[in-house]
């Protein structure tokens, strides 16, 4: 074994479980903590007799969707999810290549560093912005939606064990019968795209937890 390999392994280890359990339910973005602004300091002398200039105009601030959180489903939260997830899964590949980089070079602080970026937070808030939701908002819907796949994937499931499985599709229900009828039309459309952003980002990590 070599030396030099081995104080990460448990770290690695940590991290793997963790990039397995979000591929298995999804990460949820941090509350954002506020911060005071700074204390104003003290006005020069000189500029005590100049008159005071009109404070530019702020920034506006980006367009973020005000729905409630737990809202129910809209059909536009469908394609906010699709960019949502777009953007996830760009920045997880990008990670994901940083990681074979340095596998490749044997940087073991690079891949460290790689794997704990695929854990963070901030791949959430990134997808919440490209959605243009509030991140609150951003993990209800992708938590709706994963739900839906998650029930079509158990059902196909069932069927595919052959047999009478009618009891047990019966307790998991229809995946779109709890949403309005445009809602469920819509996410039957959208379902192989829904499921392909969905099934990359799972395999992104589950790839980068087996390294």
């Amino acid at each position: 074994m070599n030396p030099k390999r081995m104080k990460p392994v448990s770290m690695h280890a940590i991290l793997a479980a963790a990039l397995l359990a979000l591929a298995a339910c999804g990460g949820k973005p941090d509350d954002a903590s506020g911060t005071a602004p700074p204390a104003p300091g003290a006005e020069a002398p000189a500029a005590a007799a100049m008159p005071a200039s009109p404070a530019p105009a702020p920034a506006p601030a980006p367009a973020v969707d005000a729905t409630p959180t737990a809202a129910a489903l809209q059909v536009a939260d469908i394609e906010a999810y699709v960019r949502g997830m777009e953007k996830e899964n760009a920045i997880l590949q990008q990670d994901f290549d940083a990681i074979q980089r340095a596998r490749s070079a044997d940087d073991s602080d690079a891949e460290t560093s790689a794997l704990f970026h695929m854990t963070s937070s901030e791949i959430d808030q990134a997808g919440a912005q490209a959605a243009g939701m509030a991140p609150a908002r951003y993990g209800f819907v992708k938590d709706r939606i994963d739900e839906v796949q998650s029930k079509l994937d158990m059902l196909e499931g069932f069927r595919k064990m052959g047999g009478d499985s009618s009891a047990l599709e019966a307790q998991v229900g229809d995946p779109y019968g709890a949403f309005a009828a445009d809602v469920a039309a819509a996410l039957k459309a959208r379902q192989p795209r829904l499921a392909a952003l969905r099934a990359e980002a799972i395999g992104l990590r589950v790839k980068a937890a087996g390294g």
